[in-house]
């Protein structure tokens, strides 16, 4: 668990997703920070993060391979899970009794895209100003039916992926947790969209998830240049936007002047025992039988 200390410098030196400490701790556990790199732990799966903070130097591939080995050695985890901006072998993990079960090279999918407050507004902007949808924003703290009936009519549109059963557990808490906001897109008294975001550091935003009615046309459009004229009167200077499920979100996002805020990462995981049989085994589906 991360001391104040250390919650404060996460704040004011943080900037990528994997920074985003209360969001990413929902998904994968517990928080630690050591020598400037974080990682989060359910009790079995390590997940290991390569992005350094600002400010840090660069994760060398040794020190990787040395925080990987103390996560199974010191901490008992049965599963390392890494993701870096530059591949690392974790071949000593074998060593341990771990086998390589899943790599992912980097693509472009994997580079989080970033607002910048100070950019020219695309055209995209101006247009989506005159819908004739209206903007609420709530904190959240309590759960909404209406949000979850959103959200699971968006979900049940979408071919199921690892990530999205990750996040349908973790959902509830993230819509019952004070410090995020939810932005909503309204005609009239009907909800057509919701954009969940959290600030989590000094200078940026995270824009976290969106979902939207099926038959609402250009609603994600009006709720992000919503979140730019949230973000511009907050003062920050830039709205992360994460990473890409697909082709189509990454040319969303890139229509709207998003920039590469992070290099893509690498992934690549080592497990043993019944973690080793598939490379989809976080908390939530594992609490319910669904995965060993």
């Amino acid at each position: 668990m991360l001391t104040r200390r250390q919650a404060g410098e996460v704040h004011s030196r943080g900037y990528a997703t994997l920074h985003d400490v209360r969001f990413m701790s929902l998904l994968e556990g517990e928080s630690f920070l050591d020598d400037g790199f974080l990682s989060f732990f359910d009790g079995r799966i390590a997940t290991i993060s390569g992005y350094a903070l600002m400010g840090q130097p660069e994760l060398t591939a040794r020190a990787a391979r040395a925080t990987c080995t103390g996560w199974v050695t010191e901490r008992g985890a049965e599963s390392v899970v890494y993701l870096g901006p530059k591949p690392v072998d974790l071949g000593c993990l074998g060593r341990l009794g771990l086998r390589r079960i899943c790599f992912m090279p980097r693509t472009r999918l994997a580079e989080e895209l970033a607002l910048h407050m100070g950019a020219k507004r695309p055209s995209v902007y101006r247009r989506s100003r005159r819908l004739p949808f209206q903007a609420k924003l709530l904190r959240g703290g309590k759960i909404r039916a209406e949000h979850l009936g959103l959200f699971e009519q968006f979900y049940r549109a979408k071919n199921l992926t690892p990530y999205l059963a990750k996040f349908a557990f973790a959902l509830p808490a993230l819509l019952s947790s004070p410090w995020i906001w939810i932005l909503e897109a309204r005609l009239g008294n009907e909800l057509q969209g919701i954009l969940l975001f959290d600030r989590p550091f000094e200078t940026c935003i995270h824009a976290i998830t969106l979902a939207r009615r099926s038959d609402s046309t250009n609603v994600a459009d009006y709720l992000l240049s919503s979140l730019v004229d949230i973000a511009e009167g907050l003062g920050v200077e830039t709205v992360n936007l994460g990473t890409s499920p697909s082709a189509g979100h990454h040319q969303f996002k890139v229509k709207w002047g998003g920039k590469q805020h992070t290099p893509p990462f690498y992934l690549v995981i080592w497990s043993r025992g019944h973690l080793s049989r598939r490379y989809f085994d976080s908390w939530g589906p594992r609490l319910v039988g669904l995965a060993p």
